[in-house]
Parts: C-alpha cells; structure tokens; sequence
C-alpha cells in the first residue's frame, strides 16, 4: 500500500485518508519514503491506524511510534476496541486521537444490562466525540451512538447510504430520523436496505 501510495501520480495524497498500518511498518524505510512526500499540512489530513494488539505487544516501540507520528504531524487512532477492552484504554494517556469501537448488535443489550453504567463511563472517560462506532450494519448502530454521544460511524449501512447517491442533507435527514427511532430490541435490527 505503501509504494503504490508512493508511486501513485494522481491526487490521492491531495485527500484525507486513514492508514491501518503496524508499528513494524512505520519504522520502515518504505513509511519514511512516503512520509518524505508530505509536508505537515498534508500529514495533519492522514489518519494513522493501529490495532490494539499492535500497540500493547511492545509499549516501548509503540511510545516511539508514537512520538514519531504526533513530531510529523499525523492524527492518530486505536482501532479494534470493544466493550471488553473499551472500560482499560485511556486514550489520551496513550495519545490517540481517535479510537474505534466494534458496533455488534448485541450492544443495545450490553448498555442495558448490569454493565451498562461501566460501558456509559468508559464511553464518556474516551470522550465519545472521539470515538468511531466500527461495523455499523443498521439503523440501531446509528441510534445507540448518538445515545451515547457518539457522532462518527462505520460499516456497511452506511456505505449502503452512500451508494445510494443520496445528498449529504437526505443522508443527515436518515441518520437523524435513525437516531430518533425508539430503540430495538438488539435481536431485531433493521437491515441496510430498509433505511
């Protein structure tokens, strides 16, 4: 990914992007050769990926990468949190940006039941303004995060709405209206198509 990007001759490195990449990666010769592409303006638009396993496998050479991606100017972000793994990471402790969490449909049940005060404070510790609900696959994603404050989304009912060539205002309109349904029961979600 890294040499294509790198060889690439069109206005790719012109948008924001997010690369999930290792910690191995980064301090490779080929992310130097990219990174030397950019100026810090381009760099502050590049969203650096890293999974959890990645960054807690080797704290000492994550706290490196770290310095060096934040010294160049990337935004950074911790990907593949989940409601386990959420209520133990202090994303700004460690640096992040942003981190992603795994939207499953038995959340809504999770929030509800004897854990759910312990994920509401995990999810208000991280700062959901910061938080990315990942894997999103029904209108119930989008209602329980903005529930809990969380306005950045992934997932396949989203990518749904975007192929659909629909406005950014009728998609506002749809995610807002999804937002506003009275919640479903988590065995119950509606499928992308019914939006």
């Amino acid at each position: 990914m890294l040499a294509w990007l790198s060889k690439n001759d069109d206005s790719t490195l012109k948008r924001s992007f997010s690369l999930n990449i290792n910690t191995a990666s980064i301090l490779s010769p080929r992310f130097l050769e990219f990174d030397a592409l950019l100026d810090k303006e381009r760099r502050n638009t590049i969203v650096i990926e890293m999974q959890k396993i990645d960054v807690f496998a080797d704290i000492a050479r994550f706290l490196f990468v770290r310095e060096f991606l934040l010294d160049r100017g990337y935004r950074t972000c911790l990907d593949g949190l989940t409601t386990q793994s959420l209520p133990f990471v202090k994303r700004r402790e460690l640096g992040f940006e942003l981190v992603k969490l795994h939207w499953t449909p038995q959340l809504r049940q999770q929030m509800e039941g004897k854990d759910g005060d312990r994920l509401r404070q995990a999810v208000e510790a991280t700062n959901p303004s910061r938080i990315i609900m990942m894997r999103c696959e029904s209108d119930d994603a989008i209602a329980l995060g903005h529930e809990l404050g969380i306005s950045l989304f992934q997932g396949y009912f989203i990518d749904h709405l975007l192929k659909e060539k629909i406005s950014r205002k009728e998609a506002v309109q749809r995610l807002d209206a999804a937002a506003a349904r009275k919640p479903r029961a988590a065995a119950e979600p509606q499928p992308a198509g019914g939006a």
